[in-house]
């Protein structure tokens, strides 16, 4: 649903459409925004350069997965590479030819090595399909009434834009494949 808000401070908020921080206060300090459809602030981040996101444009709960699939493909890169240093081993040190003794071993390590090829498959093909939804998704705008700082990140659509100086009442939209930073006056 939507999430409204006086001020939000080094917080994860997630929301299928609309975060609104505009009441008295309205500021947005530290922490992860993500937002389907809009984010609507009075500031974000802090003259100290606060690490700040405001995400927009795609479902929380794609954003997350993505995320998650993200993690368990570099963990099962990880242990493979642990696993084929073991095979390897094996190759160059009895050629093919693995003694009764270790064929236990082995074969432990081929199953362990066959497991996890197939969760890497299956983690990519689901992290390209969210990929494709990510990117595929032109919606969303963040809006920021008064100024945002330097250290804020804002992410449409998986396109990705760096507050590099403080800008004052601005809209951000995505255009094709770059974020465009419009003048925003009420």
């Amino acid at each position: 649903g939507n999430v409204t808000a006086e001020a939000i401070l080094h917080s994860k908020i997630y929301a299928g459409h609309d975060i609104s921080v505009t009441g008295n206060k309205g500021y947005v300090t530290g922490g992860e925004l993500h937002s389907g459809t809009l984010i609507e602030v009075k500031s974000a981040g802090s003259t100290m350069g606060t690490h700040t996101l405001l995400e927009v444009g795609v479902d929380p709960k794609a954003v997350i997965e993505f995320h998650e699939k993200e993690e368990e493909i570099e963990k099962c890169q990880k242990e493979l590479y642990k696993v084929d240093q073991i095979l390897d081993l094996f190759q160059k040190k009895f050629n093919g030819a693995v003694p009764s003794d270790k064929l236990s071993t082995y074969l432990l390590a081929k199953g362990t090595h066959e497991k996890y090829t197939k969760e890497l498959r299956e983690a990519q093909e689901r992290y390209d399909v969210l990929q494709n939804v990510i990117e595929q998704n032109d919606s969303g705008s963040v809006i920021v009434e008064k100024i945002i700082y330097s250290g804020c990140k804002i992410i449409i659509s998986g396109v990705t834009y760096y507050v590099r100086e403080e800008l004052f009442a601005k809209k951000f939209v995505k255009e094709d494949v770059d974020i465009k930073v419009i003048d925003h006056f009420y």
